[in-house]
C-alpha cells in the first residue's frame, strides 16, 4: 500500500506513494524524485534482504520532486490495488484525484511517522530540499509530522489523491511534538511539503493513479 516502506540499495528508505499504471500499461508506483539515488533494484520493505520489486523509471524534471517505480512482473500483482495505509494502518481506497486548495483538510501516510492530518497552509511554493536542491510548485500542509523515511508517501484529501510527500521540516517525533500548538507560528509547526498529483500526471502522458 501507499505509505509502506521500500529500500533503495544502501542509501536508505522511502515510502511508496500511489499505485498506478503508465501509458504502456506497466504497473507503477508514484513516489518522490529525491529517493531516486541508485541504479540498483529496489526492495520491498525496510531491509535490503527483502524481495526486489522494481526499479526507478521516470524522474521528474529539475526541481519537481517525483519519480515512478516500474514494478517487476513477479511483484506486479501486489501493486494492483488502489490502497494507501490509512488510520490505524487500515486500507484507505483511493477514488480519484484533487487539486490542493489553501484551507482544505489533508492527510499524509508514511513509513516513519505514520498517518496524520492537517490543513493546507500554502500552494505553489518553492521549498529548500537541502543539498542545494530547490523543489518547485509544492503545497504545504501544517500540523503534520513528516520525517525522513516518509518521503514519497501519499498525501490525500478524503479518498482522493492530492500529492506526494517531498519535504518535512522536523527531524524526529519529539521535535514535532515540541513545536506543535495553536500559539506557534504556522511555518514553525511540523509541516509536510508535497508535489501535487496533477503536476505529476501532466508531466507524464498516460500515467494514471489506480482507483479500483
Amino acid at each position: 500500500m501507499g505509505g509502506d516502506p521500500y529500500t533503495i540499495a544502501a542509501t536508505g528508505v522511502c515510502s511508496f506513494g500511489f499505485n498506478g499504471v503508465d501509458g504502456s500499461g506497466n504497473i507503477v508506483n508514484i513516489t518522490a524524485g529525491h529517493c531516486d539515488e541508485s541504479d540498483a533494484p529496489l526492495t520491498l520493505g525496510a531491509g535490503t534482504s527483502d524481495p526486489a520489486i522494481g526499479t526507478f523509471d521516470v524522474l521528474g524534471p529539475d526541481g519537481v520532486d517525483f519519480s515512478t517505480i516500474k514494478i517487476d512482473d513477479a511483484a506486479a500483482e501486489r501493486f494492483e490495488n488502489n490502497f494507501v495505509r490509512g488510520p490505524g494502518g487500515k486500507a484507505l481506497a483511493i477514488t480519484g484525484t484533487a487539486d490542493p486548495v489553501v484551507g482544505a483538510p489533508v492527510c499524509k501516510s508514511g513509513w516513519r511517522a505514520g498517518y496524520s492530518c492537517g490543513t493546507i497552509l500554502a500552494v505553489n511554493q518553492t521549498m529548500d530540499g537541502g543539498n542545494g536542491r530547490m523543489m518547485k510548485g509544492e503545497f504545504v500542509a501544517n500540523h503534520i509530522c513528516s520525517l525522513p523515511g516518509d518521503s514519497g508517501g501519499p498525501v490525500v484529501t478524503g479518498t482522493r489523491a492530492l500529492g506526494i510527500t517531498s519535504i518535512g521540516n522536523k527531524g524526529s517525533q519529539a521535535e514535532c511534538d515540541a513545536t506543535s500548538g495553536p500559539d506557534i507560528n504556522p511555518w514553525s509547526q511540523p509541516y509536510d511539503s508535497a508535489v501535487p498529483i496533477k503536476t505529476i500526471l501532466e508531466a507524464v502522458p498516460g500515467l494514471k493513479v489506480r482507483t479500483n
